[in-house]
């Protein structure tokens, strides 16, 4: 009976080429661990940028809406008999150059609400005619969440980004003040791009 055959031992690797995994394993680790806590800081930078640029957007939307002719609310009904009114022609003239003062914003409008919650618009910045217009009394079926909180809650709002049938946008809303108790409520809209306002708050947080 032959004498079982004993294999040989693998040879060890060299200690220096062991520290050097560990070496190696460390510095990944190290890395991993640094880029992690960088994507965090940016994160965390940017999303401070996004609200501090979205509270000074609802400034500029306080002071648009300083700028509106008053008693509104009572002068328009939101319907289509609005668009033979002077006060509604009046009235889009001033959105119209009040958009022209600010470059940066696509669109700037007056919405409602029926009691049914259906968004309407009361006017908006755009041309008479123009393809991208929402004419008075127009409905706005792709009203977020957001939109109705304003309504709900009385209160300015931004929301975005989000997607309807004109694009993709960022946005700021403020009530505007009612003449009488019993008067409807009408809501000031501003919207940004929502590839520019990446820019906006690229640019905002280089300093």
């Amino acid at each position: 009976m032959s004498e079982p055959s004993i294999l040989p031992a693998p040879p060890s690797a060299p200690a220096s080429e062991t520290r050097f995994q560990r070496r190696s394993a460390r510095f990944w680790l190290g890395l991993l661990v640094a880029l992690t806590l960088t994507a965090s800081i940016l994160a965390a930078v940017w999303r401070d940028a996004d609200q501090d640029l979205r509270s000074r957007w609802l400034e500029k939307a306080a002071i648009i809406q300083q700028a509106l002719p008053p008693g509104i609310d009572t002068a328009l009904t939101g319907t289509e008999a609005d668009l033979e009114n002077p006060a509604y022609l009046q009235l889009k003239n001033r959105l119209s150059r009040l958009r022209g003062d600010l470059p940066e914003c696509r669109f700037i409008y007056l919405i409602g609400r029926t009691p049914d919650h259906t968004v309407f618009f009361y006017a908006d910045s755009e041309p008479v005619g123009s393809k991208d217009e929402s004419p008075a009394g127009s409905a706005y079926p792709e009203a977020t969440p957001q939109m109705h909180a304003v309504f709900d809650h009385q209160r300015p709002g931004s929301d975005g980004p989000y997607d309807d049938s004109f694009g993709r946008w960022v946005s700021a809303f403020t009530p505007l003040p009612r003449t009488t108790p019993t008067a409807s409520l009408i809501v000031l809209g501003l919207d940004v791009d929502a590839r520019r306002w990446r820019i906006q708050v690229f640019q905002h947080l280089l300093p």
